[in-house]
């Protein structure tokens, strides 16, 4: 059986490579990248705020200590844990009209 080659790319992602970098040869040789000094696990609670719209989202909430926010389990999806409704990409969007590269104002969950 022959195999085209050209067509492979069509509906695929890119390939790619992973790598880790390790900061010794000891580590490395270890085949643990959870081992290695230079991971940093983003796993945990999150602070987290919820708006429905943009225009409800905190601005600048970067720039100070924020409070009064509620916690969230990372990794996770903010629906998952109660926040708006899961968007599901084989299913009708929640809102209309979809009309790249604008968003919808009125209903548009921001975490």
């Amino acid at each position: 059986m022959a195999q085209e080659n050209r067509r492979s790319p069509i509906n695929r992602d890119a390939s790619r490579a992973t790598a880790y970098s390790f900061a010794t040869e000891k580590e490395a040789l270890t085949c643990d990248r959870t081992k290695t000094s230079r991971m940093l696990s983003l796993n945990g609670k999150w602070d987290f705020s919820f708006a429905l719209k943009p225009a409800e989202a905190p601005k600048d909430f970067y720039k100070n200590k924020v409070s009064g926010w509620k916690k969230i389990t990372v990794p996770s999806s903010w629906e998952m844990q109660g926040y708006d409704k899961p968007i599901y990409k084989s299913a009708v969007y929640p809102f209309r009209p979809v009309n790249p590269p604008h968003v919808p104002q009125d209903y548009n969950g921001v975490g």
